[in-house]
């Protein structure tokens, strides 16, 4: 079965986020998430907060809560979330 050129698109987009951003962070991708990114990390690559949230809901299930915070002296976002796991598709 293949994808849609739109599905297709926004899975190919949501394992861009995920590597780009999340991966370096998760060596276990199943595991809970808790990411920060800074600011001037989603400006670098053109990724937004709202995308970053749409791609933990699509990698894991999962909803993820959002918190602007300071870390490390730079501005970002604190990203937290159950993960694949423990979420309603998971291995639990």
């Amino acid at each position: 079965m293949s994808l849609s050129p739109e599905a297709q698109a926004h899975h190919d987009r949501m394992h861009l986020v995920w590597d780009t951003l999340l991966k370096p962070y998760m060596p276990d991708w199943k595991a809970e998430i808790n990411v920060f990114i800074p600011f001037a990390r989603m400006d670098e690559t053109g990724m937004s907060r709202r995308e970053i949230s749409d791609c933990i809901t699509y990698i894991t299930g999962t909803f993820a809560l959002e918190t602007t915070e300071t870390y490390l002296r730079e501005d970002g976002v604190r990203f937290k979330a159950r993960g694949y796991r423990m979420g309603p598709a998971g291995d639990h």
